[in-house]
């Protein structure tokens, strides 16, 4: 939903705003072999990933993974993170060395700006961190959770992904940070008061006119920081004209998520969720391509299910 600080003047960079959603899912199944097996999609990095999890514990006993589903990637969607710490946190049940996620995180190399990827993870709901120490000792932190919070099984995200070409990722995102501007320090207090005001009261008094409100506006402050290297408030065009249309249409609020071109927003209601996902396919149909959806707010982070043999 958005970066809080990118100025650093206080002692932390980034600080972020996000939300767990049920769909879509990472799921991994993992089973005892005699051999080293992997099935499905992203096959070298979920090998990667299991490699590096497995050498840092020092556990030479092999297995087969089968990468059942996947989020789409490099939409907004996290679904890099999701992924990997699905493989660790595997791993982790099946050789029984039960370590943190927040370990697993920093194991590989993950929440590098964002601590929201690991959280959704983890604990699921509303979250909001602190950001990034800028002390040379800690800077390699997680980020720490300020706010963690249930959002209303009531409120309904209604999701967009256009046709175009996909967010930055990977070294792109890392040169797109370094050449980020500082924030001016008025924005960022803006976008604090903005925070602690009006959005956390709103979710906690089951407000949804004033939170919606609350993010739509954030998001533009968001896009403000960031619009030096996406080439505005949204990235590109139809990313812009599909928030537009959300709003228009009646979401409560709307905005990109992360790098996009993933868009979302909030309705109160299955049936108006329904209604406007109808209303966002039609668009895109018509407009950009790409498809949309709807989901509930996921509250309680990633599940593990045990087959006894």
């Amino acid at each position: 939903m958005g970066i809080i600080d990118v100025n650093g003047e206080l002692g932390r960079m980034f600080g972020s705003i996000g939300l767990s959603i049920k769909q879509p899912n990472a799921i991994v199944e993992f089973s005892e072999s005699t051999n080293m097996v992997i099935e499905g999609e992203y096959q070298e990095r979920v090998k990667n990933t299991a490699e590096r999890i497995l050498g840092h514990f020092r556990i030479d006993e092999l297995c087969q993974i089968k990468v059942l589903q996947t989020i789409p990637s490099h939409v907004g969607l996290g679904s890099g993170t999701q992924l990997e710490l699905a493989i660790a946190l595997g791993l982790s049940e099946l050789f029984n060395f039960k370590a943190p996620i927040n370990h697993l995180s920093e194991i590989l190399g993950r929440g590098s700006v964002s601590g929201i990827g690991t959280a959704a993870f983890e604990i699921g709901g509303f979250i909001v961190d602190g950001g990034k120490s800028t002390d040379e000792e800690r800077k390699n932190n997680a980020p720490p959770i300020m706010v963690r919070h249930e959002f209303p099984e009531d409120w309904f995200m209604v999701v967009g992904l256009p046709g175009i070409k996909k967010g930055i990722s990977g070294k792109d995102e890392c040169r797109a940070f370094e050449k980020l501007p500082s924030a001016p320090t008025e924005l960022v207090g803006k976008m604090c008061r903005l925070l602690l005001m009006k959005m956390i009261p709103a979710l906690l008094e089951h407000d949804i006119s004033r939170f919606g409100s609350a993010f739509t506006d954030f998001q533009i402050m968001t896009g403000e920081t960031f619009s030096s290297v996406q080439g505005g408030k949204f990235a590109g065009g139809p990313v812009s004209e599909t928030v537009k249309f959300l709003l228009d249409e009646g979401a409560y609020g709307a905005g990109q998520s992360s790098w996009g071109p993933t868009v979302y927003g909030l309705v109160e209601g299955k049936a108006e969720a329904k209604k406007l996902f109808e209303k966002v396919q039609n668009f895109l149909d018509s407009n950009f391509g790409g498809y949309a959806f709807y989901t509930q707010a996921d509250n309680s982070g990633a599940e593990v299910l045990v087959e006894e043999s």
